[in-house]
């Protein structure tokens, strides 16, 4: 080191671990005793040794996306846009904001914007998918900082479990959580948002032992969502992350205005339909939870007079009218009810996607009510269905928005049982 000036900042790794780096090129000391990739992002170039994938990077990484790319990056619009666009633009399309509730991207994500580089480059790549949708920033902008993010990721969770007092497992989880979105926005496949949900799962179990729990609560709310509406979209069992906050079980849940008694009938019918899917018989289930969904009431803590929380109640209807109109026509059969129930059963959804529509706020929970209603719907409501999903992707602007409404229009010009094989191909997050 006699002679050659020490850079001012630490390697990639030491940065993303929040470790104290000595800078020695072309690897620092702490990179060499634990045998780690070393980069830096100086003039000096870098140094690189190579290291087996650990299996906590095997947990949240896509398979064919755990090794460490290498990054040009091209941003056209800076840095400090794309998380000026994450906190002002697209929080408030994702997320409802209830008066004394924590909402994890306030009280989690954002401060960590300036400390953690991973969830910064995560952040940093759901604004630049967003604003690619937009017209605002290239694709190429999104995936370069998806790739850095998902290097920054592999990096972190070498350190998960080390230390009760270190952050990485949740900065790991908030990335995870993150690069969930991107898929969404870009309405990309399922299982890749699939992958990440099976590593959260994995890394709040080990977690959950060494850090607060109400951190942990409100990560595995959102997590638990993603959960049941990718079981929906894949026909696959939820992975059952099995949580729900007990302050909200007689209101709704502080991210995505769910509610918290409606909201365990959900995971119900995701896990009946999953089955049903295996072979098995579900006829007894399927009828307990048609009891069930028939008697839920909307949470007299509701205030109607807020559009916000009107919506909500909507969104709730929604869902609720939606699930008892899929198990009819995917787990009961038409013949279980009568015409005229059916009927109200359908016109209910629709009245209740009308007014989510008509309301400010947040839309994108309403994805799955949408699409399943949209492949049930009659040709003289073809129109009404589409004029939601415009409104929908004008709000919104999520490419999941476009696939699934491309696909309803499809499903349109075949016959209705075929159109029902088309329900696995769409991501239900919006």
């Amino acid at each position: 080191m006699s002679g050659e000036q020490r850079s001012r900042r630490g390697c990639v790794n030491c940065r993303a671990k929040r470790k104290k780096c000595d800078e020695v090129r072309p690897v620092c000391s702490l990179c060499r005793k634990v045998n780690s990739e070393c980069t830096y992002s100086g003039p000096k170039g870098q140094g690189v040794v190579a290291k087996p994938i650990s299996s906590n990077r095997q947990l949240l990484l896509p398979p064919a996306r755990c090794d460490a790319i290498p990054i040009t990056k091209s941003i056209a619009v800076t840095d400090t846009n794309f998380v000026y666009h994450f906190r002002t633009g697209f929080t408030d399309l994702v997320t409802f904001q209830i008066p004394n509730h924590r909402n994890p991207f306030f009280s989690h994500i954002l401060p960590l914007v300036h400390s953690s580089p991973l969830v910064r480059e995560s952040v940093e790549a759901v604004a630049a998918a967003h604003l690619h949708v937009l017209g605002k920033a290239s694709l190429i902008n999104a995936a370069d900082l998806q790739s850095e993010a998902l290097r920054l990721l592999s990096i972190c969770l070498d350190s998960v479990g080390t230390d009760p007092d270190d952050s990485s497992g949740e900065e790991c989880l908030i990335a995870s959580l993150l690069l969930i979105y991107y898929e969404i926005v870009l309405g990309n496949s399922p299982s890749v948002a699939r992958c990440h949900l099976r590593g959260a799962k994995s890394l709040l179990d080990i977690l959950r032992t060494q850090q607060s729990a109400t951190r942990l609560s409100d990560l595995a709310t959102a997590f638990q969502y993603f959960d049941v509406m990718a079981s929906l979209s894949l026909r696959q069992r939820p992975l059952g992350f099995n949580h729900f906050p007990q302050e909200i079980s007689s209101g709704f849940d502080s991210i995505f205005g769910l509610s918290g008694s409606l909201w365990p009938l959900i995971i119900n019918l995701a896990d009946l339909l999953a089955c049903q899917n295996n072979g098995e018989d579900i006829s007894m289930q399927a009828r307990r939870l048609e009891e069930q969904l028939r008697s839920w009431s909307a949470p007299l803590t509701i205030d109607r007079t807020d559009s916000g929380q009107e919506a909500m109640l909507q969104i709730a209807r929604a869902f609720k009218y939606t699930s008892l109109l899929t198990l009819y026509k995917t787990c009961l059969g038409e013949d279980y009810t009568n015409a005229k129930s059916l009927k109200c059963v359908y016109n209910s959804a629709i009245d209740s996607l009308l007014r989510t529509c008509a309301l400010s706020g947040p839309m994108s929970t309403i994805l799955w009510p949408l699409y399943t209603i949209g492949l049930h719907a009659e040709s003289r409501d073809h129109a009404v269905i589409q004029g939601i999903f415009s409104k929908f992707s004008e709000r919104q602007h999520m490419m999941v928005v476009e696939t699934a409404h491309e696909t309803v229009r499809k499903s349109w010009s075949v016959p209705s049982s075929a159109s029902l094989g088309r329900a696995q191909l769409v991501l239900f997050l919006g």
